[in-house]
């Protein structure tokens, strides 16, 4: 099977799966996006009621850890009902270590793609510059990152921003993130070396299924963003709290392929349960 053949396997069982669900479907994807929807618009509501003070007083963190913990909710759920049908609810220590697991593993994996995209956008920075000015540098790097980020949004902004490390971070996370599925049905842990290991039969499969997923997940999860960067919208709670709506909905849709593809492809490496 080529890899093409291969990427499209995982990707339409993962589909299949959801179809095959249809109430989990909708009781997951509502336990996601009702809190979502929620939080997004006290979120707006805070700043456009008083800017100054947005974002003090732990909110953000407080925020990451009510995200983090309907998402490990959401997702264990999902998992244990394609990999283990009709067993016992999952404990709250299964749903802590999840989310414990999933921002380690997104931390890694950042920390990874950091230096190439900081090169991106210093190498972005100095043609803007060099074609503005004729000076390679701006004034400092913080001035250089801006202006590659400015040339970054003259290009395509949104879109090629997810091309650039949306693909590869989808790639790692399916190469290096199997131990999420091992969590939600397994006793004992399995690392990322041992996740990348086991993936290595499909790593072609893979790479083919990062830039389907990506361009599957593109629409939900970044066009309310991408149109509110692009529209002359009106700085008023009442106009952007429908594209907070949409994209929140987007948010759980993309959650919940996520998690299906990530339970295809543990389900591919990994024999059935006895």
């Amino acid at each position: 099977m080529s890899a093409w053949a291969g990427g499209a396997a995982i990707f339409g069982g993962a589909l299949r799966a959801l179809v095959a669900r249809p109430l989990v479907v909708a009781g997951l994807f509502a336990a996601i996006a009702v809190p979502t929807v929620a939080l997004d618009l006290v979120d707006l509501w805070s700043f456009h009621a008083d800017p100054d003070a947005y974002g003090t007083g732990g909110w953000g963190l407080a925020r990451l850890a009510v995200e983090t913990l309907v998402l490990a909710v959401a997702v264990v759920g999902w998992h244990r009902a394609v990999l283990r049908p009709g067993a016992p609810d999952p404990s709250v220590r299964r749903w802590v270590a999840y989310g414990l697991a999933y921002l380690v593993i997104g931390l890694a994996i950042g920390l990874v793609l950091a230096p190439p995209a900081a090169l991106v956008l210093a190498g972005l920075g100095i043609a803007a510059n060099v074609a503005e000015t004729g000076a390679a540098m701006p004034y400092g790097v913080i001035d250089l990152f801006a202006t590659g980020l400015d040339a970054l949004y003259g290009l395509g902004g949104v879109e090629i921003a997810f091309a650039l490390l949306g693909v590869p971070f989808l790639w790692l996370l399916y190469r290096c993130g199997m131990g999420l599925p091992h969590i939600a049905v397994a006793d004992r842990p399995m690392r990322m070396g041992e996740s990348w290991a086991a993936t290595r039969p499909l790593a072609r499969p893979i790479a083919v299924l990062a830039l389907v997923a990506a361009a599957a997940q593109a629409v939900p999860l970044f066009g309310p963003t991408a149109y509110a960067l692009r529209a002359d919208l009106p700085f008023t709670f009442a106009a952007e709290a429908p594209l907070a709506v949409l994209a929140a909905l987007g948010y759980a849709a993309t959650i919940l392929v996520g998690a299906a593809i990530l339970t295809e492809i543990y389900r591919r490496i990994t024999p059935p349960p006895p």
